[in-house]
């Protein structure tokens, strides 16, 4: 029957072969080291518990690694970037308004109407066709210096006498205005109630044949031997 050793036992034999080893180990003289080699240090082995002999085995003490090295890793350089230079927004160009001239007026140009006698009588001979059942009658012009002479047949009461009207032009509001001078009954000047008959009867036609042109502004009015002169300018 085998003696098991007890765990108190089997501890303090390793310490004391420890401890002889160590005592062998400084007796003996230092070897120099061998390079790139490890210390051993002893250990014991723990055989069978039937064992009593202990073999020691040698433990390699690993070589204890030095830390690596902390590289300080460079900061980033930090390379100010300047804002962006602000480009003025160009102000709106105003543009310029021509410039408005005043173009003068020009001045009206000056008219100028001669109306012969042929001219002044086919104006009184239209007039009288157009009218119905005319007082006057066989009427004729004659141009005289400063004036008309109108001659012709008129009726007074139940007689036909021979007419002769004297007439004198003046200008108003750019008109001609007619004015009688004197009436004639067979030659001989009259008055009063057969002068106011005869001049509502032939003013009309004075009228007609002074303005016969309307698109005139008449300033002024002249009779010559020949003809009638308007002068003025055009509506």
């Amino acid at each position: 029957m085998q003696t098991r050793i007890p765990p108190s036992r089997l501890f303090l034999l390793r310490l004391l072969a420890l401890l002889l080893l160590g005592l062998i180990a400084a007796c003996q003289p230092p070897a120099p080291p061998a390079p790139d080699t490890h210390p051993l240090l002893a250990t014991f082995t723990p055989t069978a518990a039937a064992s009593s002999t202990a073999t020691a085995t040698a433990l390699t003490v690993p070589t204890a690694t030095p830390p690596p090295t902390a590289t300080s890793t460079p900061l980033p350089t930090v390379t100010p970037t300047s804002p962006p230079a602000a480009t003025p927004t160009p102000l709106p160009t105003a543009t310029p308004r021509p410039t408005s001239t005043a173009t003068p007026t020009p001045a009206p140009a000056k008219v100028e109407i001669t109306l012969t006698e042929a001219q002044l009588n086919k104006i009184v001979r239209d007039a009288l066709a157009s009218a119905p059942n005319p007082s006057v009658q066989e009427v004729t012009v004659d141009t005289q210096p400063g004036q008309l002479l109108l001659t012709g047949q008129t009726r007074v009461g139940f007689l036909r006498v021979g007419l002769g009207v004297i007439a004198t032009f003046s200008v108003s509001q750019g008109r001609v205005q007619p004015t009688i001078q004197s009436v004639l009954i067979n030659g001989q000047p009259t008055g009063g109630f057969i002068r106011q008959q005869i001049e509502a009867q032939i003013l009309p036609y004075l009228d007609q044949l002074a303005n016969a042109n309307l698109g005139l502004w008449v300033e002024e009015v002249e009779i010559s031997e020949e003809a009638m002169r308007l002068r003025g300018v055009a509506r």
